[in-house]
C-alpha cells in the first residue's frame, strides 16, 4: 500500500458516516431496500413478505455490520468463569451469553487466538444458535447419540461436554475432509467419545441411537452477517431444491431414533419453508413422532409460539437458527 493511503481511506469512510449514501428511489420497496442494503431482490422480497418492513430493514442492517462470535468454555477443560477471567486479564471485551450460561459473545477473536486459547481446547467459536440445538437435544452422559450431517463437529463436540465425555457420539457426513475436522476438534478439546463415519446418510443402513440431531444443508440466510458472499450464490431455485434434500435427510434420520428416542432437527435458515413448513410436512408423513415444546429445555425467549427454537439475528444477537424436538414414540411402520 502506498505510504498515505490508509490514511486516505479512513477519512472517506468517516466522511462516508456522516453523510451516509442517499437512500436510493427506484419506486419497488424492495429493489430499494435491496440496492440501498446490497442484497438480492428476490431474497428482499421474500422477507418483506413474511417479516414486513421494519424487521426486514433491521435484518438487512445488521447483516452488514461486524458480526458478533460466541465463543464456548470447554467445560472438559475448566468453568466458564475461570475462562471469562483469562479474557478480561488478556483485556479481550466480552459479554455473557444472555441464554447459556457457558458461552460468550465477542466481535473480535485476536484475543483468544493470539493467547492459544483455541489450540490449547479451552474454548471454541461457536454461535449461540448452534449451541441452543445442542441444549435442546439435552444429551445425557452415558447415552448413544448420533449427529448426522456432523461436519465441522461443533454440535458433536459440544454434546460430548454436556456429556461428560462418557457414552457414544457417531458423528456421520458424507464429505470426508470435513468430517477430519470434527476429529481434530475432539482431539483438541480432550474428547475421546466421538466416532466418525463418512457416508450420505440417504444411503446408509441406520443403527438406532436415543439422541439424534440432524442439522441439515439449508440456505444459510440466518449466517450472511458472517457469510457476505453466501446472499449472491443463493437463488430461488437453490431453495426449491434444497427442500427436497431435507425432505429425505429427515425421513432417512428418522430411522436412527429408537422408540422413546429424540430427534432434533436444525438449520441457520430463516426461510419457512426450510423450518416450520418443514417440520409439520414431516410430523404428517411420520405419525411415530410427536413435538415436544422447546421451553422445557431452553430459555423461553428463543422459543415461538408453534414450540419450536428460532434465533433472529437483530434480536438475539445470534445467527439465525431453528430447531424443532420430536420424540418418537412408536416403531415406524
Amino acid at each position: 500500500m502506498r505510504p498515505g493511503a490508509g490514511r486516505l481511506v479512513n477519512a472517506i469512510l468517516r466522511n462516508m458516516q456522516r453523510a451516509p449514501l442517499p437512500t436510493p428511489h427506484i419506486g419497488d420497496a424492495s429493489e430499494d431496500l435491496a440496492t440501498r442494503h446490497s442484497h438480492p431482490t428476490w431474497m428482499v422480497r421474500r422477507w418483506l413478505n413474511q417479516q414486513g418492513t421494519d424487521a426486514t430493514r433491521a435484518l438487512l442492517e445488521h447483516n452488514n455490520r461486524r458480526p458478533a462470535y460466541g465463543i464456548r468454555c470447554n467445560t472438559l477443560r475448566g468453568i466458564p468463569a475461570a475462562l471469562q477471567a483469562r479474557l478480561t486479564a488478556l483485556g479481550a471485551e466480552w459479554k455473557a451469553s444472555a441464554y447459556l450460561h457457558d458461552f460468550l459473545v465477542m466481535t473480535r477473536l485476536g484475543p483468544i487466538v493470539r493467547a492459544g486459547l483455541l489450540d490449547e481446547g479451552e474454548c471454541a467459536v461457536q454461535d449461540q444458535g448452534a449451541g441452543l440445538v445442542v441444549r435442546l437435544l439435552d444429551p445425557r452422559p452415558g447415552e448413544r447419540m448420533v449427529d448426522l450431517c456432523a461436519a465441522p463437529g461443533g454440535k458433536a463436540t459440544y454434546a460430548a461436554a454436556l456429556m461428560k465425555n462418557r457414552g457414544v457420539i457417531l458423528a456421520v457426513d458424507r464429505h470426508e475432509k470435513r468430517l477430519r475436522r470434527v476429529a481434530d476438534a475432539a482431539r483438541t478439546q480432550g474428547i475421546a467419545i466421538i466416532e466418525t463415519k463418512a457416508a450420505d446418510l440417504r444411503h446408509l443402513q441406520a443403527m438406532p441411537a436415543a439422541r439424534v440431531l440432524l442439522d441439515v444443508p439449508c440456505t444459510g440466510t440466518g449466517v450472511l452477517a458472517k457469510r457476505a458472499d453466501l446472499r449472491w450464490r443463493r437463488t430461488p431455485e437453490d431453495l426449491r431444491r434444497i427442500i427436497r434434500v431435507q425432505a429425505q435427510l429427515l425421513d432417512a434420520a428418522a430411522q436412527w431414533v429408537q422408540p422413546g428416542g429424540i430427534l432434533v432437527y436444525s438449520t441457520c435458515s430463516l426461510e419457512e419453508e426450510e423450518n416450520e413448513a418443514q417440520v409439520q410436512a414431516f410430523l404428517a408423513r411420520n405419525q411415530a413422532f410427536e413435538p415436544e415444546h422447546a421451553a422445557r429445555f431452553i430459555s423461553g425467549e428463543v422459543v415461538i409460539k408453534a414450540g419450536y427454537l428460532r434465533t433472529t439475528p437483530p434480536v438475539h444477537q445470534a445467527d439465525g437458527t431453528f430447531a424443532a424436538r420430536m420424540r418418537r414414540v412408536s416403531i415406524v411402520g
